[in-house]
């Protein structure tokens, strides 16, 4: 699972077409990987008919954000939040850009308080689990991410962040 941060900039989507995965097994995918789209009939022979995809073209298409976003674990998303001070759910909220400034200032200029490491982690006499661990310095490279994603979204003109 994971956290999105986004801004209140309306997005207009940018166009992306792809090779669809039921042409994966055939020369023409790794071509499209390699050196970018060629003839669109080569793809449409590769295709599988019955796609539900692509519709037997080969190439799927979608729109693609054309926005700045950051997108977190939720362990890591709740101790930026935390470390900012901002006391909401973590899950998703919203906040002004004057209140994230703010809240990296605040974040850059206090001990960090750094959650536990989870009672799993310690488990003796069975499989050893390797999770990752939220360090003061990790929250501080989540905090510097997030201000470029601040300043790319305030030099946008947005008003607002909301992550969900």
């Amino acid at each position: 699972m994971s956290v999105t941060f986004s801004s209140d900039l309306p997005d207009q989507g940018l166009p992306v077409m792809e090779p669809c995965l039921c042409t994966q097994m055939d020369e023409s995918f790794s071509q499209w990987v390699q050196y970018g789209p060629g003839e669109p009939s080569v793809m449409r022979a590769a295709a599988a008919q019955g796609c539900y995809t692509c519709k037997g073209t080969g190439i799927e298409g979608y729109e693609r954000s054309a926005l700045p976003e950051l997108n977190l674990a939720n362990a890591n998303a709740e101790a930026l939040l935390n470390a900012m001070g901002i006391k909401q759910d973590y899950y998703h909220g919203e906040m002004s850009v004057a209140e994230a400034r703010r809240g990296v200032v605040r974040a850059r200029n206090t001990r960090i308080p750094v959650p536990p490491k989870p009672a799993w982690s310690q488990v003796f006499g069975g499989p050893r689990l390797i999770g990752g661990e939220i360090t003061e310095e990790s929250i501080l490279e989540r905090v510097n991410r997030f201000e470029n994603f601040l300043n790319a979204v305030s030099e946008l003109g947005a008003k607002k962040i909301t992550w969900y």
